[in-house]
């Protein structure tokens, strides 16, 4: 996609959610000098031209789509779209495809729900 994993949309949400999770946990110069964002919009600048670089472009849909829906309080619909991802990289022999989306689904889906209840613990 443009030498670049994540659109411009997608970047900033990844940001604000990151600022938003690790500010307390910082002391109140970086808070005070506003670095925050401009270090994690950096970090974020690096990652995405690397992962383009790893990541099949017909893939980057698939993310982008799944951190809106994850943005957007939709988490069954992000669930779907990284499923969706997995599917299109893994092919498990032996396994229809329909059957092999619900499995990268039911995986995706316990992950996801316990990665959340993590985040929300830590708040």
């Amino acid at each position: 996609m443009d030498g670049k994993l994540l659109t411009d949309e997608t970047k900033e949400i990844l940001v604000d959610f990151i600022c938003e999770k690790v500010k307390s946990k910082l002391p109140k110069w970086v808070k005070f000098l506003g670095i925050l964002k401009a270090g994690v919009r950096f970090l974020l600048n690096y990652l995405n031209k690397l992962g383009d670089k790893v990541i099949p472009d017909e893939i980057d849909i698939y993310i982008n789509e799944a951190i809106k829906q994850f943005n957007a309080g939709q988490i069954e619909s992000a669930i779907a779209a990284i499923s969706n991802a997995e599917n299109k990289l893994i092919d498990i022999k032996n396994i229809d495809e329909t059957s092999e989306y619900q499995l990268m689904y039911a995986n995706t889906y316990a992950l996801v729900i316990n990665i959340k209840a993590w985040i929300e613990k830590q708040d």
